[in-house]
């Protein structure tokens, strides 16, 4: 069936998530202003194959001052350049957001590199102008 435009909550949300992932063509953008081992982890290997197929991966992490989490940031953010995943940090992101292939959008609560709550949700939009118009915001 052909996914399109729709709410997510946590539970219901990844195998559609990973499906983009998994048949992105070109380019994924992802903003997590937390990264967690275990999520950093599933994602590299997700994307290994994708890195390997020439798909261009960027992802936006949010800076921090504290020294504890600024450990287990970088070592998220090595995994994720280890594997070929080109790493950005900024000092106020809190966004969450996936862009694939500048069509489709996925924008909410959920944490895509990160722990997220039960109660939390996204919508996956497949749009274009859309896609594009906020990939322009995140990336400014």
């Amino acid at each position: 069936t052909e996914t399109t435009s729709r709410l997510y909550s946590k539970e219901e949300y990844l195998h559609d998530f990973e499906k983009d992932i998994v048949n992105a063509k070109s380019k994924i953008i992802i903003t997590a202003p937390y990264l967690s081992k275990t999520e950093t982890q599933t994602f590299v290997l997700l994307t290994a194959k994708k890195i390997a197929e020439g798909v261009t991966i960027i992802v936006y992490a949010r800076k921090t001052s504290d020294e504890t989490k600024n450990n287990k940031l970088q070592a998220c953010i090595q995994l994720l350049e280890n594997t070929g995943i080109r790493v950005e940090e900024k000092d106020d992101l809190s966004q969450k957001i996936a862009i694939i292939d500048e069509k489709v959008l996925w924008y909410g609560n959920i944490n895509y590199l990160g722990y997220t709550e039960m109660e939390e949700c996204c919508m996956r939009i497949e749009d274009a102008k859309i896609a594009s118009e906020i990939e322009g915001e995140v990336i400014e």
